[in-house]
């Protein structure tokens, strides 16, 4: 018997240009994994592009889809 990994996730507006990106695995979903569905969440919900915060450090990075990938690109700070 093999065992298969679960992979959730979602994207809620928080405002008008807001989104909290969330994605969720059980054991045999690797981080990454989860992360890349946190990505691929974040790229449906904008998909002109988007910036990702981190509240707790003020820190951001902004991204944009490319077709079928997402490219970051680098950023000075976080705007609050």
């Amino acid at each position: 018997m093999a065992s298969a990994g679960c992979l959730r996730g979602g994207a809620e507006r928080v405002s008008d240009g807001v989104y909290v990106v969330h994605a969720k695995g059980n054991a045999f979903v690797s981080q990454s994994e989860a992360i890349a569905e946190a990505y691929r969440q974040a790229s449906a919900a904008c998909p002109s592009g988007f910036t990702v915060g981190d509240g707790a450090n003020g820190t951001a990075s902004s991204f944009v889809r490319l077709g079928d990938s997402v490219q970051e690109f680098p950023t000075s700070g976080a705007s609050r």
